[in-house]
C-alpha cells in the first residue's frame, strides 16, 4: 500500500531518494552513537523537560506584551516567536519585506542564534539541550542594555589578560585584569554594599576602588534603588570609575539586595548562578569566599547546599567568608531582626568562619568573634579565645542614606555612620581589616603595588570607639 503510493508520485515528485553516500559509514555511525551515549548519560532530554518551561516562560514575560509578536508557541526546547504588522487582529507582514530574516541577522549582530522558519512569518528558536535556566536568562533579558556575557576558561593563576571588545560599531580600547593567585599569596579585597541613592558619594567609592587597586569587590547588595533599565544603566556608568586610565579591570563579585527586586536582576547583569548564590577559591586552601542570598531563604535549598559545600569544599581551608545584604542583628533601630540571615549563625559557627560581611542598615559596624547564644537575649555572645567565632562587619554606607547608628550590644566593637567600605587583607596568617571612609577620595594616592595594603597618601581610616584602626583576625 506505502509502495503503490510513492510509485504512483514519482512522476510528479521524482525518485524516493532514500540513500545517502553517507548512509551506514562506520565512522558516522560511532560518532553518532557517541552522540546518544552523551544525551542517556548527561539526561538532556530530562534537561529538555526541566528547562524548557522555564524557557517559555521567561520569553512570554520578555516578549508576549510585544504588538509585533502573534504568538509564542513550541515545546520543550524548540519554540517560534510569530511577528505580526498588527497584534490585534494577528496579521502578518507582507512576506516580500523578510522581516524575519531581518530580524534574524540584527539578533546574529547582538550575539543571539536565531532562524527564520522558512514559511510564514515565525523566527525560530532551538537552544542547546544542554542549556541551564541562567542561560536562559542571558538570552532574554536585556533590561533594556546591550547586555554580552562570555565565559573565559583555561585560564592561568596569577597572570595578567589583555582583551579588546568588538560589535558591529568598532573596536574597544585595550582592557586587562589580572587572575587570582593559585599558591596561598596575600591579595587584598573591598568589600560593602548600598549605592542605591546618591550617585557623587557611589562615584567618590568607586574611584577609591581604583586608588586601592584590589584583587575584587564583593558587592553586598543594593546597588541601584529602583531595578530598571535607567538604575542599571548609571550604575553601570559609574562603575566604570573603578578601571584605570590604562584600561585595567577592577572585577566584582555581586550579591542580591533587597533593591535588586526581580530575582533574574543579578544574574541577568552579571551571568551568575539564578539564584544568585556561590562560592570561589583563592590561593587554593587560604581562601575560601561563599556569596549568600539573604532575599531568598536561608534554609531550604540555598541551606542545604551551603551545609553540603562546606563539607565537601571548606575543610582545610584557612579563612572562610561569607557575604550578603541582611544582617543578622542590625545596628540601627531603623531596621527588624534578621531572623532569615540568623539561620546561618550556627553554620557558621561549626564550620569556623573567620569572617562575615554585611549590609542593607545603612551604618558601619565592628563586632568581637562571637558565637550564636540565644540565652542572654543578645543571640550572640562574644568568644575572643573561640576558634570557631567569627567577626561581622557592614553594614554599607556606599551612597545610601546614612541611618542612626543607635543599636549597640555587648560584643559590638564600634558603630557609627559615614561613608566608606572595608579594605581586608589576606595573608596565610590573619585576615586584616581597614574601615576607609571615601568622602576625601580627592587627596587620597594610590596604593603602591609592591606595598599593596601600606595606606596611601591622605587616606582616612576608621578607629572603633577611638581603638585600633586595624583589626587582625587570626587564621584558626
Amino acid at each position: 500500500e506505502i509502495w503503490s503510493v510513492m510509485e504512483a508520485a514519482t512522476p510528479d515528485v521524482g525518485i524516493f531518494a532514500h540513500g545517502f553516500t553517507y548512509t551506514g559509514h562506520p565512522v558516522g555511525a560511532a560518532v553518532a552513537m557517541a552522540n546518544l551515549d552523551i544525551i542517556e548519560r548527561n539526561d538532556l532530554v530530562g534537561n529538555a523537560s526541566r528547562v524548557g518551561p522555564y524557557f517559555h516562560e521567561r520569553m512570554q514575560s520578555a516578549l508576549g506584551d510585544h504588538p509585533h509578536v502573534g504568538e509564542i508557541r513550541g515545546e520543550g526546547l524548540i519554540m517560534a516567536v510569530e511577528l505580526v504588522q498588527d497584534r490585534g487582529s494577528k496579521q502578518g507582514f507582507d512576506l516580500s519585506l523578510g522581516v524575519p530574516k531581518r530580524v534574524v541577522a540584527q539578533a546574529a549582530e547582538e550575539g543571539l542564534i536565531a532562524r527564520a522558519m522558512p514559511t510564514g512569518h515565525a523566527i525560530g528558536f532551538s537552544p542547546p539541550l544542554c542549556i541551564t535556566e541562567s542561560e536562559v536568562d542571558r538570552v532574554v533579558e536585556y533590561d533594556g542594555m546591550r547586555n554580552c556575557m562570555v565565559t573565559l576558561g583555561n585560564l592561568k593563576p596569577d597572570s595578567w589578560y589583555y582583551m579588546c571588545l568588538g560589535d558591529g560599531a568598532g573596536v574597544s580600547r585595550l582592557f586587562y585584569f589580572r587572575t587570582a593567585p593559585k599558591l596561598p599569596k596575600s591579595f587584598t579585597f573591598i568589600c560593602g554594599g548600598d549605592s542605591r541613592n546618591f550617585r557623587d558619594i557611589r562615584q567618590a567609592a568607586n574611584t577609591m576602588c581604583r586608588k586601592l587597586s584590589p584583587l575584587f569587590v564583593a558587592f553586598t547588595g543594593d546597588m541601584i534603588n529602583h531595578d530598571s533599565a535607567e538604575g542599571w544603566n548609571d550604575w553601570l556608568d559609574d562603575w566604570q570609575l573603578t578601571m584605570s586610565d590604562s584600561g585595567q579591570l577592577l572585577p566584582i563579585v555581586p550579591h542580591r539586595g533587597n533593591h535588586e527586586s526581580r530575582p533574574e536582576s543579578i544574574p541577568s547583569h552579571f551571568g551568575t548562578s539564578k539564584d544568585s548564590y556561590g562560592a570561589f577559591n583563592i590561593g587554593s586552601g587560604l581562601f575560601r569566599y561563599y556569596i549568600l542570598n539573604s532575599e531568598i531563604p536561608a534554609d531550604g535549598s540555598q541551606g542545604n547546599w551551603l551545609r553540603s559545600d562546606l563539607e565537601k569544599n571548606g575543610q582545610g581551608i584557612t579563612h572562610l567568608v561569607a557575604g550578603y545584604h541582611k544582617p543578622m542583628r542590625p545596628h540601627t533601630s531603623g531596621k527588624a531582626l534578621g531572623r532569615n540571615s540568623y539561620k546561618w549563625a550556627e553554620t557558621f559557627y561549626r564550620a569556623g568562619f573567620d569572617l562575615i560581611m554585611e549590609s542593607d542598615s545603612h551604618v558601619m559596624k565592628r563586632t568581637l568573634p562571637l558565637k550564636p547564644f540565644t540565652g542572654g537575649g543578645e543571640d550572640f555572645k562574644a568568644a575572643p579565645n573561640d576558634p570557631n567565632a567569627t567577626v561581622y562587619l557592614g553594614e554599607g554606607c556606599w551612597g545610601a542614606p546614612l541611618r542612626r547608628a543607635d543599636v549597640n550590644y555587648s560584643w559590638t566593637v564600634g558603630t557609627a555612620a559615614f561613608n566608606g567600605f572595608d579594605w581586608l587583607h589576606v595573608t596565610p596568617g590573619a585576615i586584616f581589616d581597614k574601615t576607609v571612609k571615601v568622602g576625601n577620595v580627592a587627596q587620597v594616592g594610590e596604593v603602591n603595588p609592591e606595598n599593596p595594603y601600606r595606606n596611601p597618601k591622605g587616606l582616612e581610616l576608621w578607629a572603633p570607639n577611638g581603638g585600633d584602626k586595624v583589626l587582625r583576625i587570626p587564621a584558626d
